[in-house]
């Protein structure tokens, strides 16, 4: 390690003032050996040694140009206490003083003016979304005491709160304790650094207020809008770093993967629909109305809020033969105080689709049938829709999910009731795209249909197919029965040896098999292919079933006397072992074979007589 002085022999010296010092070393950068900033920079003033790492030598060596330009350019006198020069010093009091002066943002009021401004791009759900996350986050953000709100109900205050429609007016009776609270007892944005603070709003990211661990989806939609709100503060300089960015992330499950068990079959999927008829009165319609509903998430895969976005103009339906569903519009349900029309349904094009593109599903004619007669019976509602509800407009969530737990227990056994089959709408929409894939629809046009990515389709239903565990469990299944028929039943023609050995897998049903090897083929067709001999346990001695099997008797049995088609099997165990073996198509290299010229080409299975 270099200690030398970079400091030019004309440097003027003279007195600092109290506290700082002229008197510098700065030393060259070297390494520490850590997988962490390897990277050290050290210098001395007056005698201290100071230094810091970075995680790259350009980082450490353009430090050392700074302290090397305030040491020689323009002559700082340097602080003894932090090793800092004079002018870095001066700048850090001065911010920190005008930080002291200026008081610091409240997380209340840093949440509204995020909202407001996110809110002219984001849609109904992404705000949804965001405002649920920051609300859990305002639960340790708050400060608790004597007569404090519960949880809940200091949630639903913060939501009411940062919807920028509500800034002017005064809270509802039954928030106003609430939402006073959450505004004057709120915590500085700063103390998101305070390592306590910091620890609680992670704890209220994954968990719920019952205290049971938050889903997985839950638990990542959460940590995204905080993560992105942060983000933004560092951004406009109300943080100097993101806290979040620290944090061990946690590692929690997802339900990514649909669970075989809410998927219907053919016959199951019939009687719910059927059921679906019989849910309420005959005139009110309230079940019958909606069973051309589900039958379109069954049949063609639709999401629920497609479904409702359905106009009548979409639909090719031919009298015989398939037909087409062309969709454009998307109805999510996300409530009044977050869509800009002040509709609990938002109007959005396709999810993941440009506002102006569709997406064509073929339908058979069995749905083709079931809408001919529903739009025959009931009509469009407002606007064409092919669905509506009572009033003709549109078909709330909460609608059609009490018709579907209804019609649950009318179709269903008592005892399948509770259980996950077909537990929401949405599950039909998983049946008929895993009949799709068992069918043999290829992927991406499945994905086509669906409007997902074929990457979707592989990580969320891959297990969802059937058969294609059917080949590995086959071969599992061959392998187990060569292993325990090798050492069971009596020895073949090594007649003396007490020890049983491998039977012979050749019989009179089944002329023209080896040793229980697929191939028809005799073993010097099989020594041809591979072209030369290989020793045991090389991947060219794979092609010779017979002698390999043969010599696993021997082995076995220790019977060298044993023959294969008038071949003696000791000769066949040293040749095979040297790696040569000799037949009319091909000339060994090395050695001298005892291998017989006339029965290299001529080796006949064993005569299981």
């Amino acid at each position: 390690m270099s200690t030398e002085n970079d400091t030019p022999a004309g440097r003027p010296r003279g007195s600092a003032r109290p506290g700082y010092s002229f008197d510098v070393k700065l030393w060259k950068v070297t390494r520490t050996g850590r997988k962490s900033r390897p990277w050290r920079l050290r210098w001395v003033v007056a005698g201290r040694v100071h230094g810091d790492t970075f995680t790259t030598s350009a980082l450490a060596e353009s430090r050392r140009s700074e302290l090397w330009q305030a040491m020689n350019r323009r002559g700082e006198a340097f602080e003894i206490e932090s090793g800092l020069p004079e002018s870095e010093v001066r700048h850090a009091t001065e911010a920190a003083e005008a930080a002291d002066a200026e008081p610091s943002l409240r997380w209340f009021e840093f949440c509204r003016k995020y909202v407001a401004g996110r809110r002219r791009t984001a849609a109904a759900k992404t705000r949804e979304g965001m405002a649920d996350g920051l609300a859990a986050v305002t639960l340790a953000m708050v400060k608790r005491g004597d007569g404090a709100p519960d949880d809940e109900t200091l949630r639903l205050a913060f939501r009411w709160g940062i919807v920028p429609a509500n800034a002017a007016e005064d809270p509802p009776a039954e928030f106003k304790a609430a939402y006073d609270w959450v505004t004057t007892t709120d915590r500085p944005l700063g103390d998101l650094a305070d390592p306590e603070v910091f620890e609680d709003v992670l704890y209220r990211l994954s968990y719920k207020l019952d205290g049971t661990p938050a889903a997985g989806d839950t638990y990542k939609r959460r940590r995204r809008a905080l993560n992105t709100a942060l983000e933004h503060a560092v951004v406009t300089g109300e943080l100097p770093e993101n806290p979040l960015q620290r944090a061990r992330r946690k590692h929690v499950g997802s339900n990514e993967v649909v669970d075989r068990r809410v998927l219907v079959n053919a016959v199951q999927a019939r009687q719910l629909l059927t059921a679906v008829s019989y849910v309420g009165s005959w005139d009110r319609c309230r079940g019958r109305g909606l069973a051309a509903f589900y039958a379109v998430l069954y049949y063609a895969g639709l999401r629920p809020a497609e479904a409702v976005g359905l106009r009548r103009s979409d639909c090719h339906l031919p009298e015989t033969g398939w037909g087409t569903l062309t969709l454009r519009e998307t109805r999510p349900v996300s409530g009044k105080q977050w869509t800009d029309s002040g509709e609990r349904h938002d109007r959005r094009g396709l999810k993941a689709r440009e506002a102006t593109s569709d997406r064509p599903v073929p339908i058979p004619p069995v749905l083709v049938a079931i809408l001919r007669a529903h739009l025959k019976e009931f009509g469009t509602a407002k606007e064409g829709r092919v669905f509506g509800n009572e009033r003709g407009g549109l078909v709330g969530s909460s609608t059609y999910w009490r018709v579907w737990e209804e019609a649950r227990e009318y179709a269903l056994p008592p005892e399948r009731v509770d259980s996950p089959l077909a537990g929401r709408p949405y599950d039909l929409r998983h049946a008929c795209i895993t009949r799709w894939l068992n069918a043999g629809v290829p992927v991406a046009e499945v994905a086509r249909r669906v409007g997902n990515s074929p990457e979707v389709i592989h990580r969320r239903y891959h297990g969802c197919i059937d058969g294609h565990e059917e080949p590995p469990t086959r071969r599992s299944q061959r392998r187990w029965k060569r292993t325990e028929t090798l050492h069971s039943g009596p020895c073949h023609r090594c007649c003396r040896h007490p020890q049983p050995c491998r039977p012979p897998a050749t019989s009179a049903s089944q002329p023209g098999r080896h040793q229980g090897r697929p191939s028809s083929a005799p073993p010097h067709q099989l020594v041809r292919q591979s072209g030369r001999a290989a020793p045991l346990g090389q991947s060219h001695h794979r092609l010779q079933p017979a002698v390999r099997d043969q010599i696993r008797i021997i082995e076995v049995c220790g019977d060298l006397r044993c023959d294969m088609g008038g071949l003696n099997l000791g000769s066949v165990l040293s040749i095979v072992r040297a790696g040569s073996v000799k037949n009319s198509h091909h000339r060994r290299s090395q050695g001298t074979s005892s291998f017989p010229e006339e029965v290299s080409t001529d080796i006949k299975p064993v005569d299981p007589a």
